[in-house]
């Protein structure tokens, strides 16, 4: 099973610019941290993969324990975004500030892109994450990052991995 706590995770893949697609909104996801929202986060996928792109954007609250194996990616604006720098008021959130904690990435390729990553976390509440073997190839801006932690496999992460001086994830 899939369940996870969600209603945030702004693009954790931000592809071409085209539609938005709201998991909450559009797709029915609860986002309580009790509900399995795999369905409603497969259709959002699914729509902006028919139509050639967008975003597909998780509104307010928690995304939490998601691992992204084997991606590859194509002309895309951001590899790997998480901004958490932002406030939601639709859909009745009840949580207005998005939170990631524990997400995965591994083995992901991103090839011809403006930004590899855009960690945007806040003091009081950073994003959690682990990388392990990501490639970003011609890619204009690789690293963009604030408050973020985590871990990050420098012998297997390529350019590099974002600079922990900068408040951002470790490498290791």
């Amino acid at each position: 099973m899939f369940a996870f706590k969600l209603v945030a995770f702004l693009s954790l893949f931000c592809l071409v610019h085209g539609q938005d697609y709201y998991v909450h909104g559009q797709y029915g996801a609860v986002g309580n941290g009790v509900a399995d929202d795999t369905i409603a986060i497969r259709n959002a996928l699914a729509a902006a993969n028919h139509s050639n792109g967008g975003r597909v954007i998780f509104e307010a609250g928690v995304v939490e324990d998601i691992t992204f194996t084997n991606i590859t990616l194509y002309n895309v604006y951001t590899c790997i975004s998480a901004d958490m720098n932002f406030t939601w008021s639709g859909y009745n959130a009840t949580s207005k500030v998005p939170q990631f904690k524990n997400i995965n990435f591994n083995n992901v390729v991103c090839q011809n892109s403006t930004y590899g990553w855009n960690l945007n976390g806040l003091n009081n509440n950073p994003i959690q994450l682990n990388t392990n073997n990501i490639q970003l190839n011609n890619v204009a801006t690789p690293i963009k990052c604030s408050n973020a932690y985590g871990t990050c496999d420098s012998n297997t992460v390529k350019p590099s991995c974002p600079v922990s001086t900068s408040g951002c994830v470790a490498s290791g």
